[in-house]
């Protein structure tokens, strides 16, 4: 498989996949020649058929490159006059989409290029050995807290984070709760701040930067995860621990958001969606967000803790 570097961490965990190929997506996109070598490492592999679940342009490129001939992509919502000569088999978009998880709706792709396709399920794997390992850092009931995403305008902010975690220690002093982050240097400012701003023995960072199966092994560990809009939720959804997220509502959220009675979600209509450049931006701040209180999210958080220990 070919996909992003945090999707080929994710899939040498799942043992129906012998390997992955990871491929940068970048805004803007790298020059083409920058792809010349994954194009002849895929080449050489001499593969019999090809799906392509994305339909984006450069996508469609990559693969008409391999010289594949058996391949089905799927039908973008730009169409180019040329796109036949790119590909022979084109899936039709699915009228769900954007009301339904991605992974039905890549389902729905297979189905329609005639594979009988099972129950769909997640299969990923923890070695023994790094469940022993996380074991040092989490403690049993503990609730796992992801406060960072790749914007600001996507993130609670540090304050309300800070009020919360004051609550739930006042209320639960045995549970434990730990914060994971990324190395970035704005999302482990926040996290230290969370830290230190809510001066709580109770409350653990994690050490930053930690890899996909590390936090996998730690998530899964948890009795539940509380976050935003972000990978993490999803290692939660894939790992069936429970989930509270915080989200700006949006139109094809329901794409990424768990659709589970284990997962809950605080949701925010924000002005800003769509817009080039939104008014929060400036301030490093999502203003719909920050409307949601500390107390709003403890009160979920509470009930969903209290069910689950």
């Amino acid at each position: 498989m070919v996909t992003t570097p945090v999707g080929a961490e994710i899939l040498k965990m799942t043992p129906c996949v012998d390997r992955a190929w990871p491929y940068r997506l970048t805004h803007p996109s790298p020059p083409w020649h920058e792809s010349l070598g994954l194009v002849r490492q895929l080449r050489a592999q001499r593969f019999d058929a090809l799906f392509n679940f994305s339909g984006a342009d450069r996508t469609v490129y990559l693969s008409a490159a391999l010289g594949v001939r058996r391949k089905i992509s799927q039908t973008p919502a730009r169409w180019h006059f040329y796109n036949p000569l790119l590909s022979r088999y084109w899936a039709p978009r699915v009228k769900e989409h954007g009301t339904i998880p991605i992974y039905q709706g890549r389902l729905e792709m297979l189905r329609n290029a005639g594979l009988e396709i099972s129950e769909p399920r997640f299969e990923l794997t923890i070695s023994p050995e790094l469940l022993r390992e996380v074991n040092q850092w989490v403690h049993p009931g503990a609730v796992h807290l992801s406060p960072n995403t790749s914007t600001p305008m996507k993130e609670w902010p540090v304050r309300r984070w800070i009020g919360l975690v004051k609550l739930f220690a006042r209320k639960y002093p045995q549970a434990k709760m730990l914060l994971s982050t990324p190395l970035e240097p704005r999302q482990f400012d926040r996290a230290e701040a969370i830290v230190e701003g809510a001066d709580c023995r109770q409350l653990r960072l994690l050490p930053p930067g930690l890899g996909i199966p590390q936090l996998s092994a730690i998530i899964s560990r948890c009795k539940l995860h509380l976050g935003c809009d972000s990978g993490p939720l999803h290692l939660a959804w894939a790992l069936d621990i429970p989930s509270l997220s915080l989200c700006r509502n949006y139109k094809e959220l329901k794409s990424w958001i768990p659709q589970s009675s284990k997962h809950e979600a605080i949701l925010v209509e924000c002005s800003c969606i769509g817009k080039k450049h939104p008014e929060c931006a400036s301030q490093n701040e999502s203003a719909c967000l920050a409307k949601i209180t500390e107390e709003e999210v403890f009160a979920k958080l509470s009930a969903m803790f209290e069910r689950v220990c």
